[in-house]
């Protein structure tokens, strides 16, 4: 195909109808209203395909951009500082992407809640009928977790355990104010949560719902110790956090090319040159958009990224998925 052939059908191609999109300001308006059948199509398809298993882990994931954008964001923290912001649902053991939501700035048709944005996003990102009550376990870092937060998802039927910031409210005093040595620890129980101080280089805090004050034994290198090994007393809700917290961070890796090809998918609805476009691997993403429900074994599980890439979607297939311009062909 030539490179004039492509601007033309680029020209003409719609993932949505543009004549019924909100006005700014209005009802409704959606700042990813021109991909939005997409994304979804997309999101409905990684859950269909795949069975979440027990631990799931909740952060945010930066999807680099540094063009012209109304909700570009800066994280300096990040090894990606620059881009747009995505609230991520992964599965712990392999990094699936379950279930994600970009952020796009203050939503006005959302409704305010006193308790925050991360208090919002967490709900919103596990409001499914298929996770209530089924016992799942979900681990958050410290920009969402907090007392109210774990007491709402202990009533949607959610377990969770998380690190906690010294400024939440619902802390107890006992814990809060504190002074521990190096190995020592604190905790303290209310209701259903376990709220835990522990001194390792640097004080830990620690919210869980499902943990005790148990301890378990590990070796870590250290060169103070004369044989190089040192043997420390390590509570178990910290052991279990180290563990699971890290399935957004694989799944940047496994599932980078269903984020990354958010920026083009920008680049594309924006009429930007169709080369950034076109370079992106987005045939995995359209592959995932138009596979078959299906159900696998706990082998199969283990590989998500391998089992999407065994079938062989045509391209061709997104139009009648996703739905076309307003005539309903290119």
């Amino acid at each position: 195909m030539s490179s004039r052939r492509f601007e033309l059908l680029l020209k003409f191609l719609h993932l949505n109808d543009s004549r019924k999109q909100p006005a700014r300001g209005q009802p409704g308006y959606d700042k990813l209203y021109k991909v939005r059948p997409l994304l979804d199509a997309v999101v409905k398809n990684f859950q269909a395909c795949y069975t979440l298993s027990e631990n799931l882990s909740i952060d945010e994931s930066m999807v680099g951009f540094k063009g012209r954008l109304a909700f570009l964001q800066y994280m300096p923290k990040k090894p990606q500082k620059w881009g747009m912001k995505a609230w991520v649902l992964a599965d712990s053991s392999n990094g699936y992407i379950w279930n994600w939501k970009l952020y796009t700035g203050k939503d006005v048709d959302a409704p305010d809640s006193p308790l925050g944005l991360a208090h919002r996003v967490v709900l919103e990102l596990l409001d499914d009928d298929r996770l209530r009550s089924k016992g799942y376990r979900v681990f958050t870092d410290n920009f969402y977790s907090s007392p109210h937060l774990f007491k709402d998802l202990l009533g949607e039927g959610f377990e969770a355990c998380g690190t906690l910031r010294s400024n939440r409210k619902g802390i107890p005093d006992d814990v809060r104010g504190a002074k521990l040595r190096k190995g020592e620890s604190h905790f303290s129980q209310d209701d259903m949560l376990l709220f835990m101080k522990w001194k390792d280089k640097r004080d830990v805090l620690m919210l869980s719902t499902f943990h005790d004050d148990t301890f378990i034994e590990k070796r870590r290198r250290t060169r103070l110790a004369a044989d190089g090994v040192e043997v420390i007393q390590k509570p178990s809700v910290v052991e279990d956090y180290n563990q699971h917290m890290g399935g957004v961070d694989k799944g940047k890796k496994c599932n980078e090319c269903t984020l990354k090809t958010t920026y083009h998918l920008f680049s594309f609805s924006r009429s930007a040159h169709p080369l950034l476009w076109i370079c992106t691997p987005i045939h995995q993403v359209v592959e995932a958009s138009v596979l078959p429900p299906t159900r696998h074994s706990d082998r199969e599980r283990s590989h998500p990224v391998q089992r999407v890439q065994r079938h062989q979607a045509d391209p061709v297939a997104v139009q009648s998925s996703v739905g076309g311009g307003p005539s309903g062909r290119l």
